[in-house]
C-alpha cells in the first residue's frame, strides 16, 4: 500500500531536482562503507543530489560523505512514528 502523504523536514525542493539514489547493504564491510563516503563526497561536490534511506551501512555512510555539501535527503520507509529497523 503507497502513503497518500509524505513527511518532509529540511530542502523539500530538492525532491523536485534530479537525485542520485545511493542504497546498499547493512551489514557492508568497512572498504564498501569507506568507498561509499568518497563516491558520495564527490557525488555531492559535484552538486548532485544523494538520496538514501537512513539504514545503517551503506546508506548511512551515504549521508555522512555528502552531508557537508547540504544535498542530501533522507526517505524513510515507514511512518515516522515506526522504528524500523528497531536499531535505528
Amino acid at each position: 500500500m503507497t502513503s497518500s502523504l509524505l513527511f518532509v523536514k529540511g530542502h523539500a525542493a530538492l525532491l523536485g531536482e534530479f537525485c542520485l539514489p545511493m542504497v546498499g547493504s547493512r551489514k557492508a564491510s568497512t572498504q564498501a562503507k569507506r568507498f561509499t563516503r568518497w563516491l558520495a563526497t564527490e557525488l555531492a561536490g559535484q552538486r548532485l543530489k544523494v538520496v538514501s534511506r537512513l539504514a545503517r551501512g551503506v546508506d548511512c555512510n551515504a549521508h555522512i560523505g555528502a552531508l557537508g555539501s547540504g544535498n542530501i535527503t533522507a526517505v524513510i520507509g515507514a511512518g515516522i512514528d515506526v522504528y524500523y529497523p528497531k536499531a535505528n
